[in-house]
């Protein structure tokens, strides 16, 4: 698989639901050109160091992506400044830029993992597992942080524009599974939601005054939501990142399969 390219053509269809044109110039051997507003912008990725960089002579569009993992974390890092703890990934097989490889079937590989970008300070330990039969990565952070945030402010002022949402309590999800399923209810016709998702009780997020445990959901589509948000900031560099981001979210939702 061509990972540079599976999060171009996502990141382009959703930044062209947002109003900020894209195409796919072209596909290489690990890497992909597209063209914003009359500018190459080339999406590559790095295998040996195993991470996706954009480059292009646009600043916005010359940075490096997030890992879906480290999005999860950074939006939990980033709502509570100073945080520090330990998180536990749970990797899909086959998923984009896993910290762990593919092994035997029926086998779980396990290793410890560093963060190879710059996204994430060294306040975390990580391990890592493989997991089968699932498109979702799990994220379990177990953390302190120094003080309670504002709720507005929870997951918004991250560098990565994703929300953290949490599924209504009536469905009772609790399993990858369900929330697949009520993904595809929500409009996601292949389950790749772009959203991260708190697993639980929302309330376990604040579950004492300065520590939490909190599972996270999140799929590889939330790179390619990275992706079409920086493309926004080219084209609406003036905006709040809190506008840009609700821009982006509110072109791709959909109403609940069944309803008008």
């Amino acid at each position: 698989m061509n990972v540079a390219m599976a999060i171009s053509v996502k990141g382009v269809e959703y930044s062209c639901k947002a109003g900020w044109p894209a195409i796919i110039l072209s596909e290489a051997n690990n890497s992909a050109a597209l063209e914003v507003d009359g500018f190459e912008v080339k999406v590559v990725h790095d295998v040996e160091r195993n991470i996706v960089e954009l480059k292009s002579e646009l600043p916005c569009l010359n940075v490096q992506l997030p890992t879906t993992w480290e999005a999860a974390l950074l939006a939990i890092e980033n709502a509570y400044p100073g945080a520090s703890g330990h998180a536990v990934v749970l990797a899909p097989v086959g998923s984009y830029l896993s910290p762990v490889k593919i092994g035997a079937i029926d086998s779980v590989i396990f290793s410890n993992i560093t963060p190879q970008s710059d996204w994430l300070r060294d306040a975390w330990a990580l391990s890592c597992v493989s997991i089968s039969h699932t498109r979702c990565w799990l994220v379990n952070i177990i953390g302190s942080r120094n003080r309670k945030p504002e709720v507005d402010s929870f997951a918004r002022r991250s560098v990565v524009p994703s929300k953290m949402v949490n599924p209504p309590a009536m469905l009772k999800i609790a399993d990858t599974a369900t929330l697949s399923e009520f993904a595809r209810d929500c409009g996601w016709s292949d389950a790749y939601f772009p959203d991260i998702v708190l697993l639980g009780k929302a309330d376990n997020i604040c579950a004492t005054d300065k520590e939490f445990n909190v599972w996270l959901a999140v799929t590889d589509a939330v790179v390619a939501f990275v992706l079409a948000y920086q493309i926004g900031t080219y084209y609406q560099p003036d905006l709040q990142r809190e506008t840009r981001y609700e821009i982006l979210h509110e072109s791709l939702k959909t109403p609940l399969r069944g309803q008008p």
